[in-house]
């Protein structure tokens, strides 16, 4: 068998070429390719940002502008966009503006709430606790506004039930 191993293929990649493999995990029980990637390039783990260095960067793009805002805003921030420093930094973007245009220096909730999208998790919490309350009228409400701001149904759907599920009942008390 003449075929060429990995290790040989990479050391024969030209220096103007860029090859970029991603892969979920790295296997490390692998070393030979493992090491085939360090010896001929670069071996890089991307992950998110911890929530605090992403609040951290958003009180500093909100200082840089003029504006100030809450922790709970800020963390709602993060919430809407599921850590992701491009969608982060498209919200601070659209915050930005909006605030310039309105004079506004103090980012609110409300604020929020209108231009990014909206916090999934903490409106299916919402329509949880109103139907467990018995208050059908909030429920249907959030429900209405999550379908009008284009969410798909099947997302609320699917992570109403995971909530519902997720939710442990109180042990029966003995009498």
């Amino acid at each position: 068998d003449n075929k060429p191993g990995v290790s040989e293929l990479c050391s024969h990649i030209p220096g103007s070429t860029v090859l970029v493999i991603t892969v979920p995990k790295i296997d490390k029980r692998k070393k030979e390719l493992l090491k085939a990637f360090t010896d001929n390039g670069i071996v890089a783990e991307i992950t998110y940002q911890d929530v605090a260095q992403l609040e951290n960067y958003i009180n500093k793009v909100f200082s840089k502008n003029g504006l100030s805002s809450d922790p709970v805003t800020v963390g709602s921030i993060v919430d809407r966009c599921n850590r992701s420093m491009r969608l982060i930094s498209n919200e601070l973007g659209k915050i930005t503006l909006y605030c310039a245009g309105t004079g506004t220096t103090v980012v609110s909730m409300e604020i929020v709430d209108d231009i990014c999208p909206p916090d999934i998790q903490g409106k299916i919490f919402t329509i949880t606790d109103a139907i467990g309350n018995g208050n059908v009228k909030t429920a249907l409400t959030v429900m209405d506004n999550l379908i009008k701001m284009k969410e798909p149904v099947t997302k609320i759907r699917f992570m109403t039930a995971r909530h519902i599920r997720s939710i442990r009942y109180p042990e029966p008390m003995l009498q």
